[in-house]
């Protein structure tokens, strides 16, 4: 679902070439599941594991973002039926803690 989603976000986006940068440290996480067998806990999973990462709150959100419209480009083109990244919450972002932009 990646591919799809880059070869979309060339055509519609003028920040594809972050959201790439982007869709690595999700590959990782990931692997080689299959987009209808990623689950909420999943995205749940992989936001923790970008915050112990060390990423800073806005890109973990920004990612959130990336993965949610991944979700829904790949309902409409009718490989899922629900998107798994829709009940997870984003993390405020208070940038008085120095993590923000």
């Amino acid at each position: 679902m990646a591919d799809q989603y880059e070869e979309w976000a060339k055509v519609n986006k003028r920040s594809w070439k972050t959201d790439l940068g982007r869709i690595k440290g999700m590959r990782e996480t990931f692997g080689n599941k299959l987009v209808d067998s990623i689950t909420s806990h999943d995205v749940e999973l992989y936001k923790a594991e970008r915050i112990t990462d060390g990423i800073k709150l806005t890109t973990v959100n920004k990612c959130l973002q990336i993965l949610s419209k991944m979700f829904n480009l790949a309902i409409s083109w009718g490989y899922l039926e629900q998107n798994p990244a829709k009940g997870v919450k984003k993390f405020p972002e208070d940038h008085s803690d120095g993590r923000g932009c």
